[in-house]
């Protein structure tokens, strides 16, 4: 910790796109709207179970 460093001072280059949490929450609602739903994964309980 003494010797930490920004990654800008290290020669990272900074993002070309800004990133906050609207921008991935955009992704992730995205990305969660095109994965298709399983209809028969619930859990099974008790006695009823095949």
């Amino acid at each position: 910790m003494e010797q930490e460093c920004l990654a800008y001072n290290e020669g990272w280059p900074p993002p070309k796109t800004e990133l906050s949490g609207f921008s991935m929450a955009s992704d992730v609602l995205e990305l969660s709207l095109r994965t298709p739903e399983k209809l028969n994964d619930k859990p099974c309980y008790g006695k009823n179970c095949p």
